[in-house]
């Protein structure tokens, strides 16, 4: 009798051992289903693209129309970035479509990305004018670090292509009178406070932000270098480069 209740006990205490080691196994698997979701989600960045204007507000106009190309370059950088699982790509508004800054910062807070990367054009009275220009988060914005490093890669992409030997900086308002203003640009290696505001993507983002001002839609070297189907998808494969460079390497 004694030894038919032991016999029990062991094959109590086995089913016992091999139920434990099973739920080990199933606390195992769904740890480890849990740290690789969660490695995946993280390895997806999150890039915001930004065309200027848009719908009825069609921007600077001359031998380019702003709107036009800058939605033209978003899409090709778009379609790239889609292709590629290392990336998400939102837009702050549709395209064909306008958005003013509040409802854009909006957006973009509401889709947490890593960069916003926005695109735009100058213009200038001087037909000599020509170029790009980053603008960067002002100094003392807490993504100014990540938004500065961004425009360097980009930068530094675009120049070694050779078409262009893009500038980095700050953009600041300088006041004219209360109804007007003047866009001023400060080299990246000027860091005082020049106690004017920015653009309100630059100012107000809660990510790191770039503004590209593409090229001047008053300047014939740029409208040939860029205004062309070519032209809009080498700058489209040019940003993704950089991108790439930024958070892939």
């Amino acid at each position: 009798m004694k030894r038919k209740q032991k016999n029990a006990g062991n094959k109590t205490t086995v089913r016992l051992i091999r139920f434990a080691a099973a739920l080990i196994i199933v606390i195992a698997a769904l740890i480890g289903y849990q740290f690789t979701h969660r490695k995946s989600e993280k390895a997806v960045t999150v890039i915001e693209l930004d065309a200027a204007h848009g719908g009825d507000n069609s921007g600077f106009q001359g031998l380019v129309s702003e709107d036009e190309f800058c939605e033209k370059v978003t899409d090709a950088l778009q379609a790239l970035l889609e292709k590629d699982p290392s990336f998400q790509a939102e837009r702050t508004h549709e395209a064909g479509t306008a958005m003013n800054a509040e409802d854009r910062l909006a957006k973009i807070r509401s889709d947490h990305p890593d960069l916003v990367l926005s695109i735009r054009c100058s213009w200038s009275p001087d037909a000599s004018a020509r170029g790009m220009h980053l603008y960067e988060n002002l100094p003392d914005s807490p993504c100014h670090e990540k938004s500065a490093a961004a425009a360097d890669i980009i930068r530094d992409v675009f120049a070694e292509d050779g078409t262009v030997t893009p500038t980095a900086g700050y953009l600041y308002y300088q006041p004219i009178r209360s109804d007007r203003y003047q866009e001023v640009l400060v080299d990246e290696g000027d860091t005082s406070d020049h106690g004017t505001d920015t653009l309100p993507l630059l100012q107000d983002s809660s990510c790191p932000t770039v503004v590209s001002a593409h090229l001047y839609v008053s300047s014939q070297e740029d409208a040939d270098a860029w205004n062309t189907e070519a032209g809009i998808q080498k700058a489209a494969e040019l940003y993704y480069e950089a991108l790439c460079r930024m958070y892939k390497q």
